[in-house]
């Protein structure tokens, strides 16, 4: 006679392991895989991007102050002294000190609008070295060719002042 309880116990067990499968297929494990490594690698890239605009901005603000000091000590000029201005500062560089990328310049270009020397054209920027990119318009030994290219810059300040 045929056991029919161990069959039927048998064939349960079999649909159980056919029905309940626990786990994940290859297929699902290297598509989440994926999906995780394009992920971190998006993540990655703009943690990055964030690392080097916050060296940029921490450079920028380097040469701001340096921009401001050197228009600062051109507007402490005495009056009596105003027409020394044109001499003292008319294409004169300054290195700008404690840049953290390394060299940075602030250039200096007075033009004299009024032809008598009352009145000065003073246009200051800065240009510096980030990796290995020149920033700030200037061309490669740190210099700005006119004050056309001191106004590309992103760090420039310009003034026009006149004698007392």
């Amino acid at each position: 006679m045929i056991d029919f309880s161990n069959i039927f116990y048998k064939i349960i067990i079999m649909m159980r392991l056919r029905f309940c499968k626990k786990g994940f297929t290859l297929l699902e494990l290297m598509i989440s895989a994926a999906i995780i490594l394009v992920t971190l690698v998006g993540l990655i890239e703009t943690y990055v991007a964030c690392l080097r605009l916050n060296e940029i901005s921490k450079n920028e603000n380097f040469a701001l102050q340096a921009t401001v000091s050197v228009m600062e000590a051109i507007r402490r000029t005495p009056v009596t002294q105003f027409a020394q201005i044109y001499t003292d500062y008319n294409n004169k560089t300054y290195d700008i000190a404690g840049m953290p990328s390394g060299d940075g310049t602030v250039c200096v270009r007075v033009n004299d609008s009024s032809a008598n020397g009352s009145l000065f054209d003073i246009a200051v920027g800065a240009c510096w070295q980030q990796g290995n990119r020149i920033m700030g318009g200037c061309n490669e030994s740190l210099v700005f060719p006119n004050i056309d290219d001191i106004l590309n810059s992103s760090v420039n300040l310009r003034v026009m002042m006149s004698q007392r």
